[in-house]
């Protein structure tokens, strides 16, 4: 390399380094800040802080009532993460049709895609208009004789309604990704395969899931990491129902108080936050340990 470069790439590399080291410092500074107010407890009075299990011991005692709204956080949780890793299987498969150029295939990219070019507030207020009394699904049931009443209204309708916004709007970004790996396999392999009777079932299991195997691993590996962060726009829908909370706005709510119920900020709020962060952090370590050992289990050594 020329020395002019060198000189020109060390005004790259310096600041660089530097942003890195800020980052790893800041990383561990506040994970270790997290750790240590799991353990510790602040007298509102003399603001002492003291050694304490308090924080782990209110949340098992959540988990042994009969309602809950951290137990109920935790189980609209699950429902997210599983209805995003089924949405990343089915746009696989939709990937697939599109990749292949069935009919009005270009139809449908555009209305896959769509959610993706426009703010998420937009298109959040675009369902909450249609789905408010007097709106789009008002009108039509009263046309048809029906009694209609808003599902942001109640809270498990609501959330019926988040995860089918979640669901919907979050096909794009799969699908890009999906078609654009599919578009790498070479044309000559599915010639080959095309000439040895392979039918369209055929194609899809026996060469295209092997062939962008790491890419579809790589997806549902990412998946599998959110199992306690999966959530959606509750914010924007229902901040105020706690039926829609998931465990990631819980923690939100119980530090900054937005949902409405007047708590958050707290001292002690930010105690019970990292404790039970701490919590799921130790549960979900294993769990993505397996799901990357899975993945590399069926990893295929494929490359073209």
């Amino acid at each position: 390399m020329p020395k002019f470069m060198k000189k020109t790439a060390y005004f790259f590399i310096y600041p660089m380094l530097i942003i890195a080291a800020f980052d790893m410092f800041r990383y561990v500074y506040i994970n270790i800040s997290s750790v240590v107010l799991a353990f510790t407890e602040t007298n509102g009075g003399t603001h002492e802080v003291s050694f304490s299990l308090r924080w782990f011991e209110e949340m098992f005692r959540q988990f042994s009532l009969a309602q809950s709204s951290l137990k109920d956080a935790i189980g609209n949780t699950v429902k997210f993460f599983l209805m995003y890793f089924a949405k990343t299987l089915i746009s696989f498969v939709v990937a697939y049709f599109l990749f292949k150029k069935i009919w009005g295939y270009k139809v449908f990219r555009i209305i896959f895609y769509i959610p993706c070019m426009i703010s998420p507030i937009i298109l959040v207020n675009v369902w909450k208009n249609m789905l408010m009394s007097g709106g789009l699904y008002s009108q039509i049931v009263n046309a048809f004789g029906g009694s209609y009443s808003n599902p942001l209204t109640n809270g498990d309708t609501a959330l019926s309604v988040i995860l089918l916004f979640s669901f919907w709007g979050g096909f794009g970004t799969d699908l890009l990704i999906f078609v654009g790996a599919m578009n790498r396999v070479p044309e000559e392999i599915l010639d080959a395969g095309l000439i040895d009777g392979c039918g369209i079932s055929r194609e899809f299991f026996s060469l295209i899931i092997p062939l962008v195997w790491e890419t579809l691993s790589t997806m549902l590996m990412i998946q599998s990491m959110s199992i306690f962060t999966a959530t959606g726009p509750i914010l924007y829908f229902s901040p105020n129902e706690p039926k829609t909370y998931t465990l990631q706005f819980f923690l939100f709510n119980k530090v900054t108080g937005f949902g409405g119920d007047g708590a958050g900020g707290t001292a002690n709020e930010f105690n019970q936050v990292a404790a039970i962060g701490l919590f799921f952090t130790l549960i979900a370590l294993p769990i993505v340990l397996f799901g990357r050992w899975l993945m590399n289990k069926f990893n295929s050594d494929i490359s073209y």
